[in-house]
This record gives structure tokens, sequence and C-alpha cells, in this order.
């Protein structure tokens, strides 16, 4: 996920890992007032990422839904080196290009109106 920068002009990292945040619900704070995010997963081929502006309201939880939705397929190359004889017979870098087809998704993003602050255990989106 990033968070647009005025200052700079361009989406800056405010959390990125391979791995789903534990039970699929990722809390990030940001200072009140209109924040533009963009989405997009890492683990997965997408056709571009998200963007939502949401307002953050002092001591509230602005819900955001992130839902993922197949839209088609994209070739991913894979490049493989190793070391060993190459094709003029002599010892070098091999590199191996493989291409696989993979499910391509769009990623979408919605906003639920702000909700008091509670642990993450006791809103209504964890149960």
């Amino acid at each position: 996920m990033a968070r647009f920068d005025e200052n700079a002009q361009v989406f800056q990292k405010v959390f990125s890992d391979f791995n789903p945040p534990p039970g699929g619900i990722l809390r990030l704070a940001f200072a009140p007032g209109r924040q533009r995010l963009q989405i997009t997963f890492l683990n997965r081929v997408i056709s571009q990422p998200a963007e939502i502006e949401v307002e953050v309201q002092d001591g509230k939880i602005t819900p955001v839904n992130v839902t993922l939705t197949a839209a088609g397929t994209a070739l991913v190359d894979r490049k493989t080196k190793s070391l060993g004889g190459t094709a003029q017979g002599q010892y070098g870098v091999r590199t191996k290009i493989r291409s696989n087809e993979t499910v391509m998704y769009g990623v979408t993003a919605v906003a639920d109106p702000p909700v008091a602050y509670q642990i993450k255990e006791q809103m209504p989106y964890a149960r």
C-alpha cells in the first residue's frame, strides 16, 4: 500500500509484505484529513493498482474493503541463471527464460463510513 505525498507528487510505500496480514485485516495509522491511497498485491499479477481517497477522522477508523477479481490472463517470464557450458561450448553464465500463463486480477477498493475506534477483534469486520 502506498500513500500519495503531496510535496513529492508521488506515491510512497507505507506497507509492503509478501504475506497477508494475520486474520486478513490490516490497520494503518494516518493523520486526520483526506488521504489518497494506492493498493496493490506483491504476490499476484495486477492489471492496475486500486486508488482511493478516504477521509481520516481523529479517533475513528475508516474501513476500506479491498476486492480482487479475475480479469483475464497474462504471461509471466521467469529468468534463471546458472553457471556451466554455453551454446558456444565455453564455460559461462546461462540464462533460461520460461513463460507461464497466470491469472491477472483487478483490484477495487471501497471505503465505509468512519466508525468509533475499537480494538480490531471487536470491530464488525473482524467477525
